[in-house]
């Protein structure tokens, strides 16, 4: 019994993020800011393009890069 209660905490727990992450991407959208995962995206594909010309830096300074190309 234990473990179909649990299953049911995890389906209304996952159902709660769904609803969560609706709300912010519409904030975001709201806002004209880009999303967390825009972000992340952009800022992975600066981190590739950067290794291949054989340049140093940080995650973290890709990720500025990257929130400052998507915010311009």
């Amino acid at each position: 019994m234990k473990s179909f209660k649990s299953n049911k905490k995890s389906a209304s727990s996952s159902s709660d993020t769904i609803v969560k992450s609706e709300r912010n991407s519409k904030l975001q959208i709201s806002t004209g800011l880009p999303s967390e995962e825009d972000i992340r995206l952009k800022a992975l594909e600066i981190y590739f393009q950067r290794v291949e010309r054989g340049e140093e830096r940080t995650a973290e300074e890709d990720w500025y890069e990257a929130e400052e190309y998507l915010k311009s």
